[in-house]
């Protein structure tokens, strides 16, 4: 993918497959593409069974793969096994996969559909100042607990990046397409093909947001993720990428520096600095420390404060539940 964008290349609907109308399973009828990149293309999709069911948010995410992957058993195997992995990953702050299936010879997923923008739309429409300075840290805040999240699960992203984020109409981020990029490659890679390469399929890395190491082929290591999660707080903060989208390799081998950020607390901009350091010995190596050094106080912080929202928005369910097992009588004495 081009340095100069992170946006899925532009799709021709009249080529596109399958195409809108398609019900797959008898149950989902593709409706509009939504995102495209190198595994495939993503469709806004109605699932019939929600809407009979009056359910008042009917829609789903459908993930299918390219064409020309079709074929390929071991691109099959990796779209389905990224899909299982993927549903155990369950966070606020990260796009639920909800099931995998086939119809025909056809492979999909099926994700929630959340309506909202990607931060690269959000950034671009802030691109004279940045964001207000509260919005763009509590978004940074979001993403890094998504990332602390999966590192805890032995995963990286690989790819993080402005477009593979999404700011829902709720206000909530939501991080998405992790796995496309080779999330999984270290638990998979004596499982493939080995004349099956992961990132040349599945459209590799983008550049802009890609550590030195990383673009040179080394193996994945969750400070790639912090090194991109900084860049991303960096446009955030000021509408624009601290090295002009140039590459890890040319942020390294020209020794460059970001401009300072106005309004940052002096610890703040520190850590922010160290997360953008050109090379692996030199950027901070996981999310839990940039936290702590961004904010003074550890990841696990504000992983609490979600599981206590979480509980929170949960205890009406809680009590109406139990209300009705008293009133049939099955609640215990």
């Amino acid at each position: 993918m081009d340095a100069a964008s992170d946006a899925a290349p532009a799709i021709s609907l009249a080529r596109i497959d399958p195409p809108l109308g398609t019900v797959l399973k008898q149950r989902f009828e593709l409706e509009a593409v939504i995102g495209a990149g190198g595994m495939g293309v993503i469709y806004r999709a109605i699932d019939r069974r929600r809407a009979e069911a009056g359910d008042p948010a009917p829609h789903v995410a459908i993930k299918v793969l390219a064409p020309a992957l079709r074929g390929d058993q071991a691109a099959i195997y990796f779209l389905l096994r990224e899909s299982l992995k993927a549903q155990a990953l369950r966070h606020p702050h990260i796009l639920r996969v909800l099931d995998q299936d086939r119809d025909g010879a056809l492979p999909f997923v099926v994700m929630e559909y959340v309506e909202g923008a990607a931060l690269s739309q959000i950034i671009a429409s802030h691109r004279d100042s940045g964001l207000p300075r509260s919005a763009a840290l509590r978004i940074l805040r979001e993403l890094a607990d998504a990332l602390a999240f999966i590192h805890g699960h032995g995963v990286v992203h690989a790819d993080l990046k402005p477009a593979n984020a999404l700011l829902a109409r709720a206000g909530i981020v939501k991080l998405l397409d992790f796995g496309l990029a080779g999330a999984f490659i270290g638990d998979l890679a004596a499982e493939l093909d080995p004349a099956f390469s992961v990132a040349e399929a599945f459209g590799g890395v983008t550049p802009a947001y890609a550590s030195a190491e990383r673009l040179e082929g080394a193996e994945l290591d969750p400070s790639d993720d912090v090194y991109a999660l900084a860049l991303i707080g960096y446009e955030l903060l000021t509408g624009r990428h601290p090295y002009e989208r140039q590459s890890g390799i040319e942020v390294r081998d020209r020794s460059l520096t970001p401009a300072p950020v106005s309004g940052l607390r002096p610890r703040q901009w520190r850590a922010l600095c160290d997360a953008l350091a050109p090379t692996r010995a030199r950027h901070t190596a996981t999310v839990a420390l940039f936290l702590r050094q961004f904010d003074g106080r550890p990841a696990w912080v504000w992983r609490s404060w979600d599981t206590l929202c979480d509980g929170l928005r949960a205890l009406p369910r809680a009590i109406k539940a139990r209300t009705l097992h008293r009133r049939s009588g099955m609640a215990r004495p």
